[in-house]
């Protein structure tokens, strides 16, 4: 019965990784195709956690009884064996896993905000972005967490080392899912976070026992785990293949999404606007008027924030040759169209905004967003 029990278990992971698996690679391929997943893959379900996260827990569970089922009845597959391969599976996700997670770090896609939140006052920040501008502050300490993940995800996948590996990633894992509780990051990423403890715990488990011995001085580390079944030189080649295939798919991924949403534009930076002609007439500004926009941040990627008398925007922009579009982010509305001009620390939008009114902004550099 404990055999079949960490089987099932098994199957259930198992199930569980390639559907994380396959939702992480659907993330750059969506990029690529500009769709957006979250449109066709959860379709009238509820975007929090919760929903989502009941109804595939209850597809995981019932697909593993099914699996389970068959396996147990049939007997057709050695315990041992089956248990092996399992947990090799389950270490080859953990090895795309946090090879994703630190390519993430090293190609700045993860610890990396907007510009206009450094302008917020810390009152304003929520546990997340508080958590992000910190670890966002030094690019060094964000290669450190990376190579730690890289350094434990090769070794757990190495047969010799798998073990070092899992206890390499237990404390980075554990240290992730204290501050995703502590500062309320998300519920989606608190329950992976927890999912990914959970598979290096089941990887360990045949020398738990063992280590907790051997730390109190008991016995040597000796594990349950029978002999290593032995690869030939195709087997080898094969598994060597599938560790490049997957560190290439984790660097490629990253650097679509690097290439998606980091490219730079000439007019990028945070502006202050000045004089405002509108319908060739000078603008008297009003504080109570949200009609002209005080703040303009243009960020990496195409993304811009525009900060009003008493109301904040998050939209896009487009720029080509010396033209430029500025879209509303809520509902993808043309805000403005129109030439742009830069001079050292000066920009000038000349168009036309959404009601057809002819424009003119001129903008003054308050710093420049690298």
């Amino acid at each position: 019965m404990k055999e079949k029990l960490k089987i099932y278990l098994g199957v259930m992971f198992t199930i569980a990784a390639i559907y994380n698996a396959a939702y992480s690679l659907i993330s750059p391929i969506s990029i690529l195709l500009n769709i957006n997943p979250e449109n066709w893959l959860f379709k009238g379900i509820d975007n929090n956690w919760g929903e989502r996260g009941f109804i595939m827990l209850v597809i995981i569970i019932l697909l593993s009884t099914i699996i389970c089922f068959v396996i147990f009845r049939n007997n057709f597959l050695n315990t041992e064996i089956l248990l092996q391969r399992l947990r090799s599976f389950l270490r080859y996700f953990l090895f795309f896993v946090f090879f994703d997670y630190a390519f993430a770090k090293t190609m700045g896609n993860q610890f990396s905000l907007p510009e206009f939140f450094a302008d917020m006052p810390l009152s304003d920040l929520n546990g997340f972005l508080l958590t992000w501008l910190f670890f966002s502050y030094s690019y060094v300490y964000g290669l450190f967490i990376a190579f730690s993940q890289f350094l434990g995800a090769t070794f757990l996948i190495i047969n010799r080392t798998k073990y070092i590996g899992a206890l390499l990633l237990i404390p980075v894992i554990s240290n992730i899912i204290f501050i995703d509780y502590c500062y309320e990051i998300g519920n989606d990423v608190k329950v992976i976070s927890v999912f990914y403890l959970v598979v290096l715990l089941y990887i360990i488990e045949p020398i738990i026992g063992s280590l907790f011995k051997l730390l109190l001085f008991k016995s040597e580390l000796i594990s349950k785990d029978k002999a290593p079944i032995s690869l030939n030189k195709k087997q080898v080649v094969i598994k060597l293949f599938t560790t490049l295939a997957i560190a290439f798919i984790c660097f490629y991924s990253n650097y679509i999404q690097k290439v998606k949403f980091q490219f730079t534009q000439p007019v990028m930076g945070v502006w202050k606007t000045g004089n405002v002609y509108l319908n060739n007439n000078l603008f008297t500004w009003d504080c109570s008027n949200d009609s002209i926009p005080k703040k303009i941040y243009f960020e990496k990627g195409g993304s811009c924030f525009i900060k009003y008398s008493s109301t904040d925007h998050y939209g896009n922009y487009q720029t080509k040759a010396d033209s430029i579009y500025i879209f509303d982010g809520n509902d993808s509305a043309l805000n403005f169209s129109g030439k742009y001009k830069m001079n050292d620390s000066l920009l000038v939008l000349k168009g036309i905004i959404k009601n057809n009114l002819p424009v003119v902004y001129n903008l003054s550099l308050i710093r420049k967003i690298k």
